[in-house]
């Protein structure tokens, strides 16, 4: 039997909690990648405001699957112990919202740059995941653009360097870097430990709504074998936020009257596809064939 949990960014639904919550629950879904509070990026976030989210989560019958942090999103030549600093943060937060995955990515560098920071990203990504492991966390990179694991070679070198380090697969990442998509569903997503559901047009680099790309989604549905939890991360409509996690413009070609009517419109499409493919709802947020 194959198994589909259904969490999302529920920050591109409201900027408030309260308005999140409200998204998660009409759309059905019992999860959420947490990235946006009030306006604020979990990594800015205050203990004590941290705990209140928790609590208020927690009350709703939402659980955290992992946190959407930014850790690892600088240059590579920032101080490493900068990035250590943030990673001590997350972990305390992590505890407080009940979940043991953050998500990670692996510096920013230019492309001409990749060979000569491997070794570097190695052995940062190794001392992150080693930091993480001592506290009961791991964490999960994401391939995104201008980072050193915005290529498939890119991200199969990391993850074979560093082994404790686990994966999360993002269709759209790819093909806004330019990279092959029949390639890395081939290469990296039998390896992913989760999957970011985003799609995008590769010709205009226009982000759109599940199966209207070349994300391969329906692709990505069928191969799905035991159980998997996949995020939805729409990017149909500029929320609060998008400009500090993202300094690409956003191109979308949909629109929409606001943030919640996108994030719902995104839910269908993706829900749409997993019918298609012969996937039911067994009970609230879980999907299964």
């Amino acid at each position: 039997m194959a198994t589909i949990r259904l969490c999302a960014f529920a920050d591109e639904a409201s900027k408030f909690l309260d308005g999140q919550i409200a998204a998660l629950r009409r759309n059905r879904i019992k999860q959420i990648e947490i990235r946006g509070v009030d306006g604020v990026n979990i990594a800015d976030l205050s203990l004590d405001l941290t705990r209140a989210a928790a609590e208020k989560l927690a009350a709703a019958g939402i659980e955290v699957w992992s946190i959407g942090s930014p850790l690892g999103k600088i240059n590579i030549s920032e101080p490493f112990d900068k990035t250590l600093d943030i990673l001590d943060d997350l972990i305390a937060k992590a505890k407080i919202l009940g979940t043991t995955r953050i998500r990670a990515f692996s510096f920013f560098m230019e492309r001409d740059e990749y060979g000569k920071y491997a070794e570097e990203v190695f052995t940062r990504l190794a001392k992150m995941c080693e930091t993480a492991a001592q506290n009961g966390v791991s964490l999960y990179h994401e391939n995104e653009s201008a980072i050193f694991g915005s290529t498939v070679d890119n991200c199969e070198k990391l993850y074979n360097a560093v082994p404790a380090l686990k994966t999360v697969y993002d269709p759209s990442n790819f093909i806004m870097w330019g990279e092959d998509t029949a390639e890395a569903i081939k290469r990296l997503l039998p390896r992913a430990d989760y999957i970011h559901i985003k799609d995008c047009v590769k010709e205009s680099k226009t982000i759109v709504p599940s199966g209207y790309g070349d994300g391969r989604i329906d692709e990505i549905v069928r191969s799905v074998k035991g159980d998997v939890t996949m995020t939805l991360e729409p990017h149909l409509f500029a929320f609060t936020g998008y400009d500090k996690i993202d300094k690409k413009p956003l191109k979308t070609r949909f629109e929409f009257a606001d943030s919640d009517e996108s994030f719902d419109f995104a839910v269908g499409a993706l829900k749409k596809i997993l019918k298609d493919n012969g996937f039911s709802e067994k009970e609230e947020g879980t999907w299964t064939k």
